[in-house]
């Protein structure tokens, strides 16, 4: 016989006391402590001692008592004899209890769900049934999931029998779907309580090929008394106290410890919260006023939270930010919780498509999650503020939610079932979340960032972004994406990007328009590299980038350059696609991705290839879901050992688009390289765009060509450009600006 033998003694509180779940402990210990007499206990060693209580200012003779009657010996109740037990427990016959009809249970011993910087992680033990007082129809189910894989999984299907009051029998069938091979096993056995509280099973399996094993089970849920409510209470006094101590007072920008942090204050704000009520130390409530201050600060202008104060938000933290707050409110009344989720309300109608898909590009860059939208966040905001445009978002991110729909239980106290607004199409407008053009065309959305990186922090790995959505994909309603577009300087020769090359971007100097028909976005930066900590330091290379985004394109022009004399292991091009398909390689420069189109028009570097990629900044090379466009450099493609010596001023540049599948690709793409003024030209839909920067010290002022030619000039200025008539010539720029000439 396998020896599966699981001896379990838990209790309702539970073994494990998990600060992140503080919440429920704490809000369940302060109910029982209301109820408590604590005339019987001593004081803790340690504790303050109060004064007896003064009496010389009272007047008693005010005061008045009812009589009090001490009870007479004559009323005393009289012992009980075997007559009055006969007539009070009187012999039944079986099951006389039963009463017919149905009824159903279910419990959930444990059903947790996490997720956190290295993954998700889901583990359940539950059971139920459902019957009558003697015959049941029962299930029990218990396993783990890591990353949406099933790591343990297991279920039981019983049919129970009442043998007694306290007693049944069980018999069924048990499947183990993980780990190994699924394996199917006969179930027998009993499960009742020998003594009041303490729940016991014990069940034997019959497997295939002759296996057996037993396995014991009991539970003692109310074997909690006093001495251990105090021990425990003491515990997580102590817990709460390191909690409070290390990452509680703090300035927010203080540059040795953590600043706004967002989606880790709101399990602060919640932690403070309860600690106060079970302790009553004000020294928590004024932590939890701080974060709720914060958490105030931390928001951007179009609803969107910081990740690290100056980033911008990772998308799949703005749902957590959201409901935890909502959580606080409804637990205490708190307006300003209220007032906090009102100003987020214009995050979810901006970054969800009509598909469910979310973009990623404008996240840190350490966190390229590419995930599909979830609805609990923006149903929160539409039910508590009756916000059509929030529930047109929150049902267009429901049906493929990258969480499985669990957060939904979130949602419940504020859920309605509102009329929702008309989905935004063909639009393009300036998002302060990110600070940066946001499109959205049909299932074809792209967006860029223009948000300065503090000095000292770790810079973005792109600037813009696009992707075709499709709700029949799976497992996420994303065709295709263009995730990263960057330009790097190599530490070796091969290996994943985050620990093998320098590209984070670091002092940037951006320059942008948003017009209604296009966006530009330009930007001079150092290359860095990324250290925690606010540790990021300046590398010798520096970036450059140009970019026009429109509903039928994007097109840029990236440059590297050496600002010393130094040395590395070959420079490079990047433009990084995704997820879980191949690049085809086309003719004249053309690659297909999915839906996505994308040519090289024009480069100096040596070789363009294609190669596996990582999507987020810890996948490992056997599990790489994006694929790339990689252009390579003499040095990098010599066959020489690195490193190869860089002169101050060399340079490498390469002219991209990247297009859906459905527009007709530019025609007469040209790059621009005179003196200080970067840029490029091309035409489409029958006009002739050229964007024209200044990455120099002084104004300048450009020759367009052609010669002659007469239209318009977009100039930074306003929420969308300023534009002026241009009869032709030359035109004026100012040191780190742009202009964007169009003529027919």
């Amino acid at each position: 016989m396998t020896a599966e033998r699981r001896l379990t003694i838990a209790s309702a509180v539970g073994a494990r006391l998990v600060l992140a779940l503080t919440t429920g402990v704490l809000a369940a210990t302060a109910q029982a402590q209301q109820g408590m007499d604590h005339s019987a206990h001593g004081t803790p060693a340690g504790a303050p001692q109060h004064s007896p209580m003064q009496h010389d200012g009272m007047d008693h003779g005010a005061m008045t008592h009812p009589p009090v009657t001490a009870p007479s010996p004559a009323a005393s109740v009289p012992p009980l004899s075997d007559a009055d037990r006969a007539a009070a427990f009187p012999d039944l016959p079986p099951h006389a209890m039963h009463q017919g009809g149905s009824n159903f249970l279910f419990l959930a011993d444990q059903l947790e769900w996490q997720d956190a910087d290295e993954g998700s992680a889901l583990a359940w033990d539950i059971s139920g049934w459902y019957g009558g007082d003697i015959d049941r129809l029962a299930f029990r189910s218990e396993g783990e999931r890591t990353n949406g894989h099933t790591e343990e999984a297991e279920l039981q299907l019983l049919w129970s029998h009442a043998i007694g009051p306290w007693w049944e029998t069980v018999a069924g069938v048990r499947q183990d779907f993980k780990p190994g091979s699924p394996q199917t096993w006969a179930a027998f056995g009993v499960q009742g309580m020998p003594l009041f509280g303490l729940e016991t099973e014990a069940t034997a399996f019959l497997g295939e090929g002759g296996q057996s094993a037993l396995r014991l089970e009991a539970e003692y849920p109310w074997a909690i008394p006093p001495s251990k409510r105090e021990e425990w209470r003491r515990e997580l006094r102590t817990l709460v106290d390191y909690q409070y101590q290390t990452y509680g007072p703090r300035e927010p920008l203080e540059p040795e410890r953590p600043r706004y942090y967002p989606n880790m204050d709101v399990h602060h704000l919640l932690i403070m919260e309860w600690a106060h009520r079970l302790f009553g130390d004000d020294r928590y409530a004024a932590d939890r006023d701080t974060m709720l201050q914060w958490l105030d600060d931390a928001l951007y202008p179009d609803g969107g939270w910081t990740y690290h104060w100056p980033q911008n938000e990772c998308y799949v933290y703005h749902q957590l930010n959201v409901t935890f707050i909502a959580r606080y409110l409804e637990a205490t009344g708190d307006q300003r919780a209220r007032a906090i989720l009102r100003k987020s309300a214009g995050y979810y109608p901006l970054v969800h498509d009509g598909e469910g898909m979310t973009e990623s590009w404008s996240d840190c860059s350490w966190k390229h999650y590419w995930t599909a939208a979830a609805p609990a966040g923006a149903d929160v905001i539409a039910g508590m503020f009756d916000d059509p445009a929030n529930k047109r978002a929150a049902l267009d991110a429901g049906q493929d939610a990258y969480d499985g729909g669990q957060s939904a239980v979130y949602t419940g106290p504020w859920w309605k079932d509102l009329k929702p607004a008309d989905r935004p199409d063909k639009v393009l407008v300036y998002d302060r979340s990110v600070e940066g053009p946001r499109g959205q065309y049909g299932v074809f959305s792209f967006g860029g960032t223009g948000r300065v990186t503090a000095v000292g922090e770790i810079g973005k790995d792109t600037f813009v972004g696009c992707l075709i959505a499709d709700r029949r994909e799976k497992p996420l309603p994303l065709d295709a994406a263009l995730q990263v577009a960057t330009v790097e300087a190599r530490l070796k020769p091969d290996g994943g990007h985050w620990q093998n090359a320098r590209y984070c971007s670091g002092r940037e100097r951006f320059s942008q328009i948003v017009t209604p028909e296009f966006a530009t976005l330009c930007v001079r930066y150092r290359i860095t590299r990324p250290a925690w900590g606010h540790g990021s330091t300046d590398e010798p290379f520096e970036g450059i980038q140009q970019w026009l985004l429109c509903q039928d394109r994007l097109i840029g022009r990236l440059t590297i350059r050496a600002l010393e004399d130094t040395q590395c292991a070959g420079l490079w091009g990047r433009l990084r696609f995704g997820m879980r398909k191949e690049i085809e390689v086309g003719e004249n420069g053309w690659y297909k991705y999915g839906g996505l189109l994308a040519k090289v028009h024009a480069h100096d570097f040596a070789r363009v290839e294609t190669a596996p990629s990582e999507t987020f900044f810890l996948d490992k090379p056997e599990g790489y879901r994006s694929r790339e466009i990689l252009l390579k450099d003499d040095q990098a493609t010599s066959g020489k050992t690195p490193p190869y010596p860089y002169r101050a001023g060399h340079e490498r540049y390469f002219l991209g688009e990247v297009l859906p599948y459905w527009s007709e690709p530019a025609t007469e793409v040209s790059q621009v390289h005179d003196g200080a003024v970067l840029g490029f030209s091309f035409r489409a839909g029958g006009k002739r765009y050229t964007v024209l920067h200044n990455v120099g010290e002084t104004a300048v002022k450009q020759a367009v060509k052609p010669a002659g030619a007469k239209g318009v000039v977009w100039s930074p200025g306003g929420p969308q450009g300023e534009m002026v008539k241009w009869s032709g010539g030359e035109v004026a720029i100012p040191a780190g600006e742009q202009v964007v000439v169009v003529s027919p």
